[in-house]
């Protein structure tokens, strides 16, 4: 009788172990999956920060040489003014 209790207990621990490591051998699978997940779409992100980062860029490139030509028109219109001044 103590025997079969023994032997049943042995079988149940087994049974116990079995599906721990078949629980951890998923969960790792599952990690493992994720993680080649973040994997693949890590390109995605990182081209649209470079995508972005090159539109504010170019905003910022196209928003100075406005800037510049703006100063240059006003520079070569009082360079204007100050030339018609010294004539009269």
């Amino acid at each position: 009788m103590q025997e079969r209790m023994i032997k049943n207990k042995q079988r149940l621990e087994k049974e116990m172990q079995e599906r721990k490591a078949l629980a951890d051998k998923k969960a790792q699978e599952q990690r493992a999956q994720e993680q080649k997940k973040k994997r693949k779409n890590l390109p995605k992100k990182l081209e649209l920060q470079r995508v972005e980062q090159k539109r504010k860029e170019d905003l910022a490139a196209a928003e100075k040489q406005k800037r510049e030509a703006q100063e240059k028109k006003i520079y070569y219109k009082n360079k204007k003014k100050e030339k018609n001044v010294k004539n009269n």
